[in-house]
C-alpha cells in the first residue's frame, strides 16, 4: 500500500531524530530508543495504520530470549572465577614478554568475544589488561586498543558471538554451523592480518618485572570452588557443542540459551536475583525499541524503497550489490553504531535479496561482515570500543584522533580482505 508523503516523511524524521539523539548522546540511547518506540507506536495508531496490538509482531523475541540466556550464563560462570583464572594463564604464558604478552591477549579477546557479549568480554579483558600492565610496569595503551578492535573481530566467529549476528542470523535462518563454516575463516585472516598491522604501529616497551615473579602467580588462587569452576567450563563448552548441533537436534537457539542459563546458575549456586541484576536490561529495551522504530518504517513503505534503491542502484548486478552492502553496512556501523545500523538494514537486504537472482545470499554475509568491522573506525562506533576507552583514560589520555588514525588504517585494511573473501565465496558458488 502507498501511504501520503506526509506520513512517510513524519515516519522518517521520527526516525532520524531518534538516531540522531543516540548518535550525540544527548540522553540515555536506552531511553532515545523508547522514546522514538513510543513516538512510533502512536503515530501508528493516529494515522491507522497500525495498532498498538500489533507492536509484539515487530519485536524479534528469538534475539531478545537468545541474549538473556547468555546474559545470565557468562555472568554465572564469571562469578566461579572462569574469566579471571584465563587471564593468569596467559601472564605466565607470555612470560612477561611484550610482544608475546600482545598475541596472547589478543587471542584471549577474541575467544572471549566470540563467547560473550563483546561488552563483557572488552570488561573482563581490560580491567586484567591493566592488572597485567601495572605488574609488569608495561603501557596499557597499545594493549587496549588491540582489544577494542579485536574484540568486534571476534564477534564474527559464532553466531552466537555478537547482538548483530543474532539478529541476522535468525532473519537470514543461518544455522550456528553454516556460520561458523563461512565466517570463522575470514576472522581467522583478519586476526593474522589485524596482529601483522599492530606489532608495526606499536612499539611495545619492555616488562620490568622478573620471569621468576611472573611464573609464581597461582591461577588457582582466583577459584573459590574448584568442583565449580569445574562444572561451569564443562557446561559452558556443552552447551556451545548444542549451539553446534542444534539443526540437527531440531531444537531452536533460544531453547539452548535459556536451558544452559538455568543450568549454570545450579551448577555455579548463583542467586536467582543477583543473576538478574547482571543482565544487560539497558541493552535489551535498547534493542526492542529499536524493533519498533524499524518496524513501523517497514509498515510505510520506507525499506522497501530504500531495498529497491539498492538494487537499482547497481542494475541488478549481484557482485555491485553484495559489495555495496558490505561497505555501506560498515559506513552506517561506524557512523550510527552497530546495532542501530543492523536494525535498520535488515529488512533493506532482505528485500533486496528477494529482487535479485542467484548468489544474493551473500547479501547477509556482506551485512554481516560490514556491520561488524565497521564498528573498528571510530572510537565511538562501539559500546565496546566506547567502554574501552573509558577506562584506558584513567590512565593515559587517548584522543579521537590519535585512535581514528589506527581504526581507519585497520578498519580499511579488514575490509579489502573482506571484499576478496566474499568475492572469491560469489565465483565458487
Amino acid at each position: 500500500m502507498q501511504y501520503p508523503l506526509l506520513i512517510v516523511g513524519v515516519f522518517t524524521a521520527v526516525f532520524v531524530c531518534t538516531y540522531a539523539l543516540i548518535f550525540t548522546e544527548k540522553i540515555n540511547r536506552t531511553l532515545a530508543a523508547l522514546l522514538g518506540a513510543v513516538v512510533t507506536a502512536s503515530l501508528g495508531e493516529v494515522f491507522g495504520i497500525f495498532s498498538y496490538e500489533v507492536l509484539a509482531g515487530f519485536i524479534d523475541f528469538e534475539t531478545i530470549t537468545i541474549l538473556i540466556g547468555m546474559f545470565i550464563m557468562t555472568g554465572a560462570a564469571e562469578s566461579v572465577g572462569m574469566f579471571h583464572f584465563l587471564a593468569i594463564k596467559v601472564m605466565k604464558a607470555s612470560k612477561g614478554e611484550p610482544s608475546r604478552l600482545l598475541l596472547y591477549l589478543s587471542l584471549l579477546t577474541v575467544l572471549l568475544s566470540s563467547i560473550l557479549s563483546n561488552i563483557v568480554a572488552i570488561m573482563i579483558m581490560v580491567s586484567l589488561t591493566m592488572m597485567i600492565a601495572r605488574d609488569l610496569d608495561l603501557d596499557p595503551k597499545p594493549y587496549i586498543i588491540t582489544e577494542s578492535i579485536l574484540a568486534n573481530l571476534g564477534g564474527l566467529v559464532f553466531l552466537i558471538s555478537s547482538i548483530p549476528n543474532i539478529m541476522i542470523g535468525i532473519a537470514a535462518e543461518i544455522s550456528f554451523l553454516s556460520f561458523l563454516a563461512v565466517s570463522g575463516p575470514l576472522a581467522l585472516v583478519l586476526l593474522g592480518v589485524t596482529l601483522f598491522v599492530f606489532k608495526r604501529v606499536f612499539r611495545m616497551g619492555k616488562a620490568r618485572v622478573t620471569r621468576a615473579s611472573i611464573e609464581s602467580l597461582d591461577e588457582w588462587s582466583v577459584i573459590k570452588d574448584r568442583k565449580k569452576f569445574y562444572r561451569s567450563v564443562a557446561l559452558m563448552i556443552t552447551v556451545l557443542a548444542f549451539f553446534a548441533i542444534s539443526d540437527l537436534l531440531r531444537v531452536g537457539l533460544p531453547v539452548i540459551a535459556i536451558t544452559g542459563s538455568v543450568f549454570m546458575l545450579l551448577v555455579t549456586g548463583v542467586n536467582m536475583e543477583d543473576a538478574l541484576h547482571k543482565v544487560g536490561w539497558s541493552t535489551i529495551f535498547f534493542i526492542m525499541g529499536l524493533f519498533v522504530i524499524v518496524g513501523g518504517l517497514n509498515k510505510v513503505g520506507i525499506l522497501s524503497t530504500l531495498a529497491a534503491l539498492l538494487t537499482s542502484g547497481t542494475g541488478g548486478n549481484v557482485p555491485l550489490s553484495i559489495l555495496s552492502v558490505l561497505w555501506v553496512a560498515s559506513l552506517s556501523s561506524a557512523f550510527v553504531v552497530d546495532i542501530p545500523a543492523t536494525a535498520v538494514l535488515i529488512p533493506v537486504v532482505q528485500d533486496a535479496a528477494g529482487l535479485l537472482g542467484p548468489g544474493s545470499s551473500l547479501l547477509w554475509w556482506a551485512l554481516i561482515f560490514g556491520i561488524g568491522l565497521g564498528a573498528n573506525f571510530f572510537p565511538f562506533s562501539s559500546s565496546s570500543t566506547i567502554i574501552a576507552l573509558k577506562i584506558l583514560r584513567k590512565k593515559k589520555r587517548v584522543s579521537i584522533k590519535e585512535y581514528a588514525k589506527i581504526g581507519v588504517t585497520v578498519c580499511t585494511i579488514q575490509l579489502v580482505v573482506a571484499t576478496f573473501y566474499l568475492m572469491t565465496l560469489y565465483l565458487l558458488l
